[in-house]
């Protein structure tokens, strides 16, 4: 990489990571670093189009120069490709956070990731052939404690039903309600969290507005999370409206939910009032 790290005591670094200085930025790699964010779509790497570096070859030297990195923070530009068995070089890694595409290569390196506890994913809206999803094999990701969910997209909905989650306790998930299909596939992912996450206690779900998508009314929250009425081990639901949209929660509703949730200690639906509310930080999932 061209000499020595030039910080050798840093423990916490993000890079947008620009080719033109890539043997520059790469000289920060120690293995001191604990936490890192790589962001390959920003201003400053409009130019990695066209260039021979890819997301894996930086992560595979991040990997051998600093291998006690537990919080590693990815943004992708593109699809990123050959993710496995570049990203379970991490052997310390606790959390992941992962911005862009959900991709097969993606989806089996995470069950490779023997101590993450939490996950986090925000995925775009755009479709392209080579992200597809489809087919995936079932993958177990055996630590994970805690798993986030930022954007409720098509991709997200299939790598969750080709999941098993045995030992995460907390969940939060955010969903355009009016979105096309969207609310069809929030109770598709409610089935697979109850089957695949049988552990699962605390739910958080925020529900934002999407006004390019229509005008269809608001679903009841009970048709929406009702695979979830099966799921005893339930304490907590929280649901978060932004900009005043609200589920429907006619009486009838709450006396399905509390005679279903014997052991719910706390159930709450409320507006979003706070803007800076939805950019705290997803580190609170963690117990």
């Amino acid at each position: 990489m061209g000499g020595p790290p030039l910080l050798p005591r840093l423990q916490s670094a993000r890079f947008h990571f620009d080719p033109r200085s890539i043997n520059r930025t790469l000289r920060l790699f120690n293995s001191s670093l604990r936490d890192l964010t790589i962001n390959s779509d920003s201003a400053e790497s409009r130019t990695w189009e066209g260039s021979r570096w890819t997301t894996a070859d930086v992560l595979l030297i991040a990997a051998s120069v600093a291998p006690a990195v537990e919080v590693l923070n990815m943004t992708f530009k593109v699809p990123p490709k050959g993710l496995f068995p570049v990203l379970p070089r991490f052997a310390n890694l606790r959390v992941l956070v992962v911005t862009g595409w959900m991709t097969p290569s993606l989806h089996q390196a995470i069950e490779a990731l023997e101590h993450l506890e939490l996950l986090c994913v925000k995925l775009y809206w755009s479709r392209r052939p080579e992200v597809s999803m489809h087919d995936l094999c079932i993958r177990r990701c055996r630590s994970v404690k805690a798993m986030v969910a930022l954007t409720m997209s098509e991709p997200i909905v299939q790598a969750l039903q080709a999941t098993e989650f045995p030992v995460v306790e907390r969940v939060r998930l955010e969903v355009w309600p009016h979105s096309s299909h969207a609310t069809d596939s929030l109770t598709q992912v409610m089935k697979s969290l109850h089957k695949c996450a049988p552990k699962m206690r605390h739910l958080a779900l925020t529900t934002r507005s999407a006004f390019a998508h229509g005008d269809r009314p608001p679903p009841r929250l009970l048709t929406v999370i009702v695979p979830l009425l099966q799921h005893s081990p339930l304490e907590t639901l929280s649901i978060t409206r932004e900009d005043n949209y609200a589920f429907a929660v006619p009486r009838d509703d709450l006396l399905s939910m509390a005679s279903a949730w014997r052991n719910i200690i706390s159930l709450q639906s409320r507006p979003c009032t706070d803007p800076q509310q939805r950019r705290t930080s997803i580190y609170h999932c963690l117990p």
